[in-house]
């Protein structure tokens, strides 16, 4: 899961408790509607600007795949686009999987990243919890 996709989920998530975006307390208000009413508003900030980044990353992706920027994708160059990024980002992977870089994995390495990358994953999204808290 990358960061924009987390960042989303979390939002979202958050989001989904309501939103008050764009009002204020009055000055000094501590009390937990104010904060809670607070937090809404900055949960749907970031909401808003997560689905920004994605628009534009989206529209990046468009371009690349557009090989002779006619402004369209056909089929054979969204096919194309797609299995290189998916080739490129399979190598990536073996390599994080690949501790020891002997060019194999074991069974092992491969179970420890799995397990890994679950644990990190979890840890993200306890991570971007608190900080939006």
């Amino acid at each position: 899961m990358n960061k924009l996709t987390l960042t989303i989920a979390v939002a979202a998530i958050m989001a989904s408790f309501g939103t008050a975006y764009g009002q204020e307390c009055s000055d000094g208000d501590q009390s937990p509607e104010c904060m809670a009413q607070q937090q809404r508003a900055a949960f749907a900030k970031a909401q808003d600007a997560a689905r920004a980044k994605m628009k534009e990353d989206l529209r990046r992706q468009f371009s690349a795949m557009d090989a002779n920027q006619d402004g369209k994708v056909s089929k054979e160059e969204f096919v194309s686009y797609r299995l290189r990024n998916l080739e490129k980002k399979q190598a990536e992977i073996f390599d994080k999987i690949d501790a020891d870089g002997k060019g194999s994995i074991t069974e092992d390495e491969y179970v420890g990243s799995v397990n890994n990358l679950l644990k990190d994953i979890a840890s993200q999204i306890a991570n971007t919890i608190k900080k939006n808290m």
